[in-house]
């Protein structure tokens, strides 16, 4: 399995409770099963990215990448210390996370 998808993986584990889930992944089940996702890319190298529109109209590039790193261009990513990021993320990050997995899966 790619280093993505098993990142995308460890993104949703990290984020579950004993309910089911912690805030960030029920808020991103909430975006993944809604049409705020309005972009899904692969690119060359493997790198994947989801378009996210917020709440407010804006709109977020969320990487998933090749090599293991991810990023989201969202304010609450950029307050998290760089460790929260990568083994936490955001509801974003968890969206396409979400989605990628189940995409693949189908």
């Amino acid at each position: 399995m790619s280093i993505v998808y098993d990142k995308a993986k460890r993104l949703i584990y990290q984020n579950r409770s004993r309910n089911g889930g912690t805030k960030l992944l029920v808020r991103a089940r909430e975006i993944e099963g809604s049409d705020k996702i309005l972009r899904l890319y692969t690119t060359a190298k493997g790198n994947h990215l989801a378009e996210i529109r917020g709440s407010t109209g804006e709109r977020y590039e969320v990487w998933l990448y090749s090599n293991g790193t991810v990023y989201c261009q969202c304010r609450f990513f950029g307050d998290l210390e760089p460790y929260q990021r990568q083994a936490i993320g955001c509801k974003h990050l968890l969206a396409h996370s979400l989605r990628l997995l189940k995409k693949k899966a189908s």
